[in-house]
């Protein structure tokens, strides 16, 4: 049995990794750049622009798309192609992040077949013909060029 002394090493030990732990959180939060609903971030190096979802030209698509069971599904609908949002050259991924920081990587070469799927003020990710379902972004707030 732990003595007395350990026990309250113990507990002194987590309560500072709490604190430590809701410092650094509040600290990442607050450096955060603001977005108000329905606004995407793009950053490239050092540059970053906000995006309105509402002022963006969207174009009709409609392709297949896998579920995690490998199942083929038909999906269409209005979006802007991610090469289209980005607007860059010369990179080699896009990260795409959502609210709640799930994210996925679309490399450059299949930059053609990926939307941003808009849809009730919101942004998901979509690669036509994808066989990873894992890569289905919802609620994207920020796009990173490298």
């Amino acid at each position: 049995m732990k003595s007395l002394n350990q026990k309250k090493i113990l507990l002194v030990v987590i309560v500072i990794l709490g604190l430590v732990t809701t410092l650094l959180a509040v600290y990442y939060l607050n450096g955060r750049e603001k977005l108000e609903a329905g606004e995407v971030l793009v950053v490239s190096g050092n540059k970053s622009r906000k995006l309105r979802l509402d002022q963006l030209e969207l174009s009709p698509f409609s392709g297949m798309m896998s579920n995690m069971k490998g199942e083929q599904k038909s999906v269409s609908g209005e979006g802007v192609r991610l090469s289209d949002v980005t607007g860059i050259s010369g990179f080699s991924e896009v990260i795409l992040i959502s609210d709640d920081a799930y994210s996925a990587v679309v490399k450059a070469e299949e930059l053609d077949q990926a939307w941003l799927w808009i849809e009730n003020g919101e942004a998901r990710l979509l690669v036509l013909g994808d066989q990873n379902a894992k890569r289905y972004v919802k609620h994207v707030v920020r796009i990173e060029v490298k």
